[in-house]
């Protein structure tokens, strides 16, 4: 999560939405001395131009502030943080992303953690794909996955002023860099957490079956609704890795 006080905005995290790499896009404009080169982890940084969030700091090794600004503050505790003043006049922001397409990422990065415990790497490719869907299955049924509806509303009603579309992220995050007086030129998306080939060329549509599908248009019906997501999984696709895997540079200003 960010607090950019110069430029009057709050970031706040999802979940497996490219939300790191925007974190670290934006941090330059919430850090009172900007990194040459803004690292994937780091402790909060509390200054007087706003406020970057913990990333990826072990529990053991986090400070008083890394356990205040965590990566996924859901909106109630981030509003509790700043107050409402500044929560009322800054531009609140995140990243939404096609639900079918966000429940195959969160899969692999829980399935990828859990083989980190069990064996110190990180999961591979699984060659037999019926295995993967059978445990995708699973996670999808039985497990109480994060919708991230805590992050995005505020007493149940939608707090965001700007919503960054993980399918169209580079052109999305240039029109709110000028929104809030950023230069689009200056702003490096960088890729982190890829776990694409994790996936072994499947479709997002193959994961599912009539259940599955099912459970993530029920759990996620608010993000259906209001940003119009096809409600089938055959029409999630991952158009804007393939971009950023070319090229990292968010459009520039237009004049």
């Amino acid at each position: 999560m960010l607090v950019s006080h110069p430029h009057q905005f709050i970031y706040l995290k999802t979940r497996k939405t490219a939300g790191t790499s925007v974190e670290m896009a934006f941090q330059p404009w919430a850090a009172a001395r900007p990194e040459a080169r803004v690292k994937e982890a780091g402790h909060a940084k509390i200054s007087v131009a706003g406020v970057v969030g913990m990333r990826l700091i072990p529990e053991p090794e986090r400070t008083r502030a890394d356990r205040t600004w965590l990566p996924h503050l859901p909106a109630a505790d981030l509003h509790e943080q700043v107050g409402t003043r500044i929560w009322s006049r800054y531009v609140k922001v995140a990243v939404v992303r096609n639900p079918f397409d966000r429940m195959v990422s969160m899969f692999h990065w829980r399935d990828s953690l859990r083989a980190e415990r069990r064996t110190g790497q990180r999961a591979a490719a699984a060659e037999d794909f019926d295995e993967t869907r059978a445990r995708f299955r699973d996670y999808v049924l039985n497990v109480d996955w994060r919708t991230d509806e805590d992050i995005l509303t505020l007493g149940g009603a939608w707090c965001i002023d700007v919503a960054l579309r993980h399918e169209h992220l580079p052109q999305d995050i240039a029109a709110f860099a000028r929104q809030v007086d950023i230069d689009a030129d200056q702003i490096v998306l960088p890729i982190t957490k890829d776990g694409k080939s994790l996936r072994q060329g499947h479709a997002v549509a193959d994961y599912f079956d009539t259940e599955t599908e099912g459970r993530v248009q029920d759990r996620m019906a608010w993000a259906f609704d209001r940003f119009g997501y096809p409600t089938r999984p055959a029409a999630a696709d991952d158009a804007v890795w393939s971009a950023l895997n070319t090229d990292r540079r968010v459009p520039g200003r237009t004049t």
